[in-house]
């Protein structure tokens, strides 16, 4: 489903849309397009790198309903030299930057740190030991390590950081092809886009059924492993 097709559905069922969430969705989509156009030359040279490196890091199109996704796509790769070089310098990246078997983060706050026993230290030294708990027990050291593996290979990567009531945090890793990334004034990456696909099955248990449009819900008793295009915008200070 493109943006447009998803815009013209958006605005049949005008009755459950305000106004401003009208203009919002507008702007948003009109953005997007905006950045899938700047992004159009490196997501071509990207497609390269992907398929004689990294092939199942790339999306070429976010398209529902693809039913041979796990079909072979690593057809180009007769020597996989580049894939171990690659694999063994992200090795070296995570290892030297988060690596999990030691203390790698330092909480201060003026001249004050987790080494010494001042009330405000102690502080410090609980809350880097919740920290250290919170990134074993989710899966916040798998996500580090693809995010190098993409960092090495195609020179950005994203790793995105949910609130989740099981395990406090859970990290996703949007492939190069799903996200978009522009900058602000001071060359700092404060927009992010996401194009990704859901199941409505997956949409329910996200979203919640009460927060449906009322077309999707239609579908949810006979088509729980049907796909719908969904997207996502973020703007950071």
């Amino acid at each position: 489903m493109n943006a447009l097709v998803d815009w013209r559905q958006f605005q049949r069922n005008t009755d459950l849309a305000s106004e401003q969430d009208q203009r919002l969705r507008a702007f948003q989509q009109g953005r997007l397009l905006g950045l899938r156009n700047n992004r159009y030359s490196w997501w071509t040279h990207v497609r390269e790198l992907a398929d004689f490196i990294l092939p199942r890091r790339y999306k070429w199109l976010i398209t529902p309903n693809q039913m041979n996704r796990g079909s072979p796509i690593n057809q180009h790769i007769l020597d996989s030299t580049g894939t171990l070089a690659a694999r063994n310098l992200a090795a070296g990246m995570f290892s030297g930057t988060c690596s999990p078997t030691r203390p790698w983060i330092k909480l201060k706050i003026g001249h004050l740190d987790s080494t010494q026993t001042s009330p405000t230290s102690l502080w410090l030294a609980e809350c880097e030991r919740l920290m250290y708990l919170i990134f074993a027990e989710s899966n916040f050291y798998t996500a580090m390590a693809i995010f190098m593996f993409d960092l090495v290979v195609f020179g950005t990567a994203v790793n995105l950081i949910y609130e989740d009531f099981d395990n406090v945090i859970n990290c996703i890793n949007p492939c190069f092809g799903e996200y978009y990334v522009d900058i602000d004034g001071k060359y700092r990456p404060v927009i992010f886009y996401r194009e990704f696909t859901y199941t409505i099955a997956q949409v329910v248990d996200e979203f919640g059924w009460e927060n449906l449009r009322y077309p999707l819900t239609l579908q949810i008793p006979r088509n729980l492993l049907g796909m719908g295009w969904c997207y996502e915008s973020s703007v950071w200070d």
